[in-house]
């Protein structure tokens, strides 16, 4: 099995070093100490996944995850942002910076490497969806650069729009500037997925994450991510994860406290 890759963005060298002890034995770590380094790391290596402190030297650890949010290279790569700042305001700013998750300091090390798994589980899935989709016409690892940027703007919309029940394929289709019938048959093309199931389906992956990540009743991540019965929520989820939304989350957090257990005190430090 290929090692996930992760890139840490961290200009403290005993943090810097104290996080690889911690996850090099799991992945493969690239590092940078500045925030330029880990913009050109980033678009050279392409990362399975980012951690990023937000004091960074020359500039901002949420501007640098505003850049590569930006950059079709990079948009698709989960970002795991660390700060010292703990208050609202903040950690609005730094998920509306395009973070997928706002760590505040001291973050226990075991804290981090459960969100690091559920991230890059949930990557996998999005990317096995599409790679071994029933019936789909392209072969596996030969969907062009075209088609994946496609994919990716289609996906940047879909998600900004993830909480508006509303959202509908015509309005994907007018945000993305070509016509309904169009986007049905390129998306066709491409993953065999009509429109309407890949808003769905990335409806799901979010509130899977947010199952996972934060400590949210299922009717509340249900309508944050544009569901307006939890009921027809838990029965979808169920057809694509193959579990009820609670028994995913108990079962996978379950999972991840059996691989933590028996971790020696070092495990237990935090990062500050």
């Amino acid at each position: 099995m290929v090692e996930s890759r992760i890139l840490l963005i961290e200009s403290n060298y005993e943090l810097r070093a104290f996080i690889k002890m911690q996850l090099e034995l799991e992945y493969e770590l690239i590092q940078a100490c500045s925030g330029a380094g880990g913009v050109d790391a980033a678009t050279k290596e392409i990362p399975d996944l980012i951690i990023a402190d937000v004091d960074l030297p020359s500039e901002n650890g949420l501007n640098i995850c505003r850049r590569l949010k930006n950059d079709s290279r990079t948009k698709h790569i989960p970002i795991i942002v660390i700060s010292g700042q703990s208050t609202l305001t903040q950690q609005l700013m730094g998920l509306n910076s395009g973070a997928d998750l706002y760590l505040t300091k001291p973050c226990n090390i075991r804290i981090l490497r459960s969100y690091i798994h559920n991230l890059l589980q949930m990557k996998h899935t999005w990317s096995e969806h599409f790679k071994h989709k029933k019936h789909m016409n392209v072969p596996e690892g030969m969907i062009c650069k075209e088609q994946g940027a496609f994919l990716g703007q289609l996906k940047e919309i879909v998600e900004a729009n993830i909480g508006n029940s509303a959202f509908t394929t015509q309005k994907l289709a007018r945000e993305i500037g070509i016509s309904r019938s169009v986007l049905y048959k390129r998306l066709k093309e491409t993953s065999s997925s009509s429109p309407a199931e890949l808003i769905k389906l990335l409806r799901l992956q979010k509130a899977a994450i947010m199952l996972l990540c934060q400590d949210k009743k299922v009717v509340e991540v249900a309508w944050e991510v544009g569901f307006n019965e939890w009921k027809y929520f838990s029965k979808e989820f169920k057809k694509h994860f193959g579990q009820s939304p609670v028994k995913f989350t108990a079962e996978l957090r379950a999972s991840i406290q059996a691989t933590n257990h028996g971790l020696n005190a070092v495990n237990a430090m935090s990062i500050s």
